[in-house]
């Protein structure tokens, strides 16, 4: 990687601290106060105008940046929840629910069954903890795996009244991508997105096709955990502020991932909030950057980084997803994200040929302990 002002604001491990700044998401920089548990915190994504080539080069190679005065989404600047309510149209969206009577249900049911006596708690409500329900049924028995978050699909109306509805007892998050399903207004402002610009630096990035524009809308409060995607990630702010916290790849090892065939594959097992250091000891290397980014930013998360979501207010925002594009010829050492991958695959090749998660665990055993 080529020499920058920036090196710092990679957070990898053993990073030293920079200045503190951060940009605020309204357009200037203001000293920000980290969380107080949060002390892997070593520095600030830098942000830069729109077209600056230095920000530019950060996303070749693949360093999170911000982008201030960005007119990629402009055409949806206007869309806050009266102005969706009113376009979107009457088909059905992909909306997360938390519910603090589903919560205690669960969790009853939970110690009915196996016999406990001390409590289970679930996470609090506000934590939007994904889970690949293709995983969970492949697991079927063999798993004691437990969510009390639901998916279901729902006209924007029906989100709406849960959204404004009493948070103390339930909290929503919708996600749904964009497609032929939204109202003809939609439709026209989304084909007036600054396509040009993204397919050229689509281009200029080597990034693969475009899979999906996600539309999320969530609540005040509500956290997405810290969990990596295997995509290039333009996320854009159209209402509200959401601070993002980012773990470049060489954390892989200190953020205790789960196993690729868990329904929470590519998830931290580390609450950033309350850390085990007992089962995550490794946990006390981690490093990360913080940003804050609002209406007219855009926030670049490259592939692999690792990101926990905070929604400071009631937000909408449009995100870009893209494949990674074509393999770099290989350099040694290898990259961490090569590493990942490879990680990956072979957890993946072992699990197909074994057909038993155990079996995976203790095979892992077998080549490692006591050998290397």
């Amino acid at each position: 990687m080529s020499e920058n002002p920036f090196e710092a604001c990679y957070g990898g491990p053993g990073s030293p601290v920079p200045q503190p700044v951060l940009n605020n998401g309204t357009g200037h920089f203001e000293d920000v106060e980290p969380h107080p548990n949060y002390n892997f915190i070593t520095g600030n994504v830098p942000c830069y105008d729109f077209n600056d080539p230095v920000a530019l080069n950060l996303i070749k190679e693949q360093v999170p940046v911000i982008l201030r005065g960005a007119d990629l989404v402009s055409s949806a600047m206007k869309w806050d929840l009266d102005y969706l309510s009113t376009h979107i149209g009457g088909g059905r969206f992909a909306v997360f629910i938390r519910n603090a009577a589903a919560d205690r249900s669960a969790v009853a049911q939970l110690q009915s069954s196996s016999n406990q006596s001390q409590s289970c708690q679930p996470e609090p409500l506000h934590i939007f903890k994904y889970f690949d329900e293709k995983k969970l049924a492949a697991l079927q028995e063999k798993s004691t795996f437990q969510s009390t978050m639901v998916r279901i699909e729902m006209t924007f109306q029906e989100f709406l009244k849960r959204f404004q509805g009493d948070r103390s007892q339930e909290r929503v998050y919708l996600q749904q991508p964009l497609n032929n399903t939204v109202g003809p207004q939609i439709a026209s402002d989304f084909i007036q997105f600054n396509w040009s610009w993204a397919a050229e630096h689509k281009k200029e990035f080597n990034w693969g096709p475009l899979t999906s524009n996600l539309l999320l809308i969530g609540q005040k409060g509500n956290i997405t955990p810290c969990h990596f995607d295997e995509q290039q990630n333009l996320f854009c702010p159209l209402r509200g502020r959401k601070k993002i916290i980012l773990f470049n790849p060489d954390n892989f090892p200190y953020l205790y991932p789960y196993p690729v065939h868990h329904p929470n594959d590519r998830q931290s097992q580390v609450n950033l909030d309350n850390p085990d250091m007992g089962r995550f000891p490794k946990f006390a290397m981690a490093r990360a950057v913080q940003a804050t980014v609002g209406p007219g930013e855009i926030l670049y998360i490259p592939i692999h980084w690792w990101h926990h979501v905070i929604n400071l207010d009631d937000t909408i925002a449009i995100n870009f997803w893209h494949k990674g594009g074509g393999s770099a010829p290989i350099e040694y050492p290898l990259q961490a994200r090569q590493k990942i991958a490879m990680v990956r695959n072979i957890e993946k090749m072992l699990l197909e040929a074994l057909q038993d998660q155990n079996e995976l665990k203790e095979l892992l055993h077998w080549i490692v302990d006591g050998r290397y």
